[in-house]
């Protein structure tokens, strides 16, 4: 910070009665302050050129010194901090009105030495503090060359003297703080087995003494050693130690029980997160540091002498206050709660809050109406309604199919999903292409259902993408990639919805088993939309048909069974291309320049295009294809009668075991021209 040491002095003194020194303890005037030597400056005005008690003039400021090391933080916010040596400070309160009776002055140093704000050393109303600006000076590496610097400076917060006495209270520390004779208060000298008439019991007296110190905030292990000293004084004869210890953790039980119903509902809401030491309040579904934490509940726990502790202390020291090693998210089944799931020996606090609304028996006829409009085949519907259901009843499981419905725009295609939005609230996100083309994992976390409206040409690694984010094979906790946060853990629950008006939506290989395709054929009429959602949707629809699903019979569905291959995914695959068809796009699309002489003939490559060259081969021979075996297939009679080019063998590939493994001249011919065909679609020739 850019404060010289003269406007520092200045500010605490504008009276100009100020004094420094240097290393030898030489008082000097203000033109003398060395950069270069350990400076200090006196918390107290004084009316001659000495330091004592003697020449006290009035107490300016007063100072807690090493904080962070020998003394506690003060929660009082400082006038200005000052790092006096490595990771070791000095809190500064400047007083709005410099205090003139050295006594008074003497009573706020007092206490503040007994408050464990700042080291017990540090007392005197002339004491010498670190000039900021100055070096630390002391012998020991570390310190020597270190320059005592300013880290906050705010001299407009001040304090009044009462003020500051008041909130550095001495400090009870113990047990030992409270007399004999404030905890026996009205207790007899001795007591006797049994009692009598006008003297209580030895238990009953023993009783009230462990409450009056559990009461004063005495720690358990003090509380014992008490009592087991006031057993011996007062008791005649003296208690067992088992009964004694049969006192204190009853009384202590009554406590925390009163405590309990006192606090109750923090104990039940606020968790502590070890690996992230944050803490988690369901009462407002908030993540917060400690500190954020003790600002919320600032109120009811403010802190201080004779105050209920910090709300972080409280529950800290509270054997009832929850804590978990890390969060998670995890949907549960409807009426079924679990804050703390457990993945191994770890501790997971689960913030899944429960679906957004509750079911209601009612009429579903308008949505199964629609259902029926939208998806015609009553085999494939009744496929899509188990998938439903078992979303709504098992939502902490995952399907091993999902399904994309594609059709006419206007078909009712996205309402049919609207009442299930409603159910799973936050839970339920829309998205489009991106969700699977920018490569992260942003719509799945924290949900249970991701709705992809309007897809729309997906291709290659959007499909990989798609694969990996369906897959139910995948360990059932997964790492999610969130863009500019941190990875996070989660299982691997989330069903996916792909919605879209073109019929090349998504470009699959045949091979694909996951993707239960759905075709809606017809728009829907105006007389259709109002009846589902004038005529239900809007009057409470979406309960009805949770109650539906919730209650919808699965004894026939297995979910990890995928289904058998629709006719509209046979559609599918027939107008859209095979994985390497897809793959040689991608590639081909990465090459803006036009390729106006390049040979493309029976899958060759002209070496004159080395850049090229390099690329497709890798891509080629990465994808399981393999060089034309020359010497047995150019020697066919066949292939030499045919009159068709007889390309240099080096530029001839071949996929092996597949289609074109043994083929014919014509076959690789007509392949050839498939693939230069591609080439000069995408180079534009």
């Amino acid at each position: 910070m850019s404060v010289t040491m003269q406007e520092f002095l200045r500010t605490i003194f504008p009276e100009k009665d100020y004094f420094t020194s240097n290393n030898n303890w030489r008082y000097c005037p203000l033109k003398k302050l060395d950069p270069d030597e350990p400076m200090y400056y006196a918390i107290c005005a004084v009316n001659d050129t000495s330091r004592k008690n003697e020449n006290f003039k009035s107490l300016n400021v007063i100072m807690c010194d090493d904080v962070g090391t020998k003394a506690e933080i003060p929660s009082l916010s400082p006038s200005y901090i000052i790092e006096s040596s490595p990771n070791n400070f000095q809190y500064g309160y400047i007083l709005s009105e410099p205090e003139p009776s050295i006594d008074k002055a003497k009573t706020l140093i007092n206490h503040l030495v007994k408050s464990g704000y700042s080291d017990p050393g540090a007392n005197g109303v002339v004491r010498l503090a670190r000039l900021p600006g100055g070096i630390n000076g002391k012998k020991d590496k570390p310190h020597k060359d270190f320059r005592v610097r300013l880290v906050l400076w705010e001299p407009t917060t001040t304090y009044s003297y009462s003020e500051l006495l008041a909130y550095f209270k001495p400090k009870q520390k113990s047990s030992e703080s409270f007399s004999d004779e404030d905890i026996l208060f009205g207790i007899p000298d001795k007591v006797y087995e049994g009692g009598s008439k006008d003297s209580p019991g030895r238990d009953t007296t023993m009783t009230k003494i462990c409450g009056r110190l559990i009461a004063k905030g005495v720690s358990l292990e003090a509380v014992l050693a008490k009592m087991i000293g006031y057993n011996e004084a007062i008791c005649v004869p003296p208690l067992p130690i088992s009964d004694i210890t049969r006192i204190v953790q009853s009384v202590n039980s009554i406590h925390q029980r009163n405590q309990a119903e006192r606090y109750g509902h923090i104990l039940e809401n606020i968790y502590h997160i070890k690996e992230t030491n944050t803490w988690y309040d369901f009462s407002d579904d908030s993540e917060v540091t400690g500190q954020a934490l003790d600002t919320a509940y600032a109120v009811e726990f403010p802190g201080g002498n004779n105050k209920p502790k910090k709300i972080t202390k409280f529950l800290s020291e509270h054997p009832e206050a929850k804590r978990v090693v890390n969060r998670t998210w995890l949907p549960m089944p409807y009426q079924t709660e679990a804050r703390v799931i457990h993945d191994g020996k770890r501790s997971l606090l689960n913030t899944w809050r429960g679906f957004a609304i509750e079911p209601s028996p009612g009429s579903v006829q308008p949505w199964l109406d629609l259902l029926a409009h939208v998806i015609p085949e009553e085999d494939y519907r009744e496929a899509l309604l188990w998938w439903m259901a078992y979303t709504m009843q098992h939502p902490d499981k995952k399907i091993s199919w999902q399904p994309i419905i594609i059709g006419t725009q206007g078909a009712g295609k996205d309402a049919l999903f609207e009442p299930l939005a409603k159910i799973l609230g936050k839970a339920y996100r829309m998205g489009g292409n991106d969700s699977l083309v920018d490569g992260y994992d942003d719509d799945l976390y924290e949900t249970k259902l991701l709705h992809i409206s309007e897809a729309y040409g997906l291709s290659g690694k959007a499909i990989d993408h798609y694969k990996r984010i369906t897959a139910t094979e995948a360990s059932d906790m997964q790492t999610l990639n969130i863009k500019s946060k941190a990875k996070v853990m989660q299982r691997n629950i989330c069903s996916v919805v792909v919605i879209s008006n073109n019929i090349d939506a998504m470009k699959f290989d045949r091979e694909e088993r996951r993707a239960f395709v759905l075709r809606a054929p017809e728009k829907l009429t105006e007389e259709q939309k109002s009846a589902y959602y004038e005529g239900w949707l809007h009057l409470g629809g979406s309960a009805h048909l949770f109650h539906y699903l919730l209650n919808y019979d699965l004894s026939k569905f297995t979910p990890t069974t995928r289904p058998y291959r629709t006719t509209h995914f046979d559609a599918l695959l027939d107008i859209t291309m095979s994985d390497s068809d897809i793959k040689m796009e991608e590639l081909l699309s990465e090459f803006e320049a036009a390729l106006p002489s390049l040979i493309i003939d029976h899958i060759g490559i002209d070496d004159r295009y080395n850049n090229l060259n390099k690329r497709v081969k890798a891509y080629l021979e990465g994808n399981g294809w393999v060089r034309w075996d020359s010497t047995a297939k150019m020697k066919d009679p066949k292939i030499r009668k045919s009159g068709e080019p007889k390309p240099e063998s080096r530029d001839w590939y071949v996929k092996k075991g597949g289609k074109f493994d043994g083929c014919k001249a014509r076959d690789m011919y007509d392949e050839a021209q498939r693939v230069r065909d591609i080439f000069a679609k995408k180079s534009k020739i």
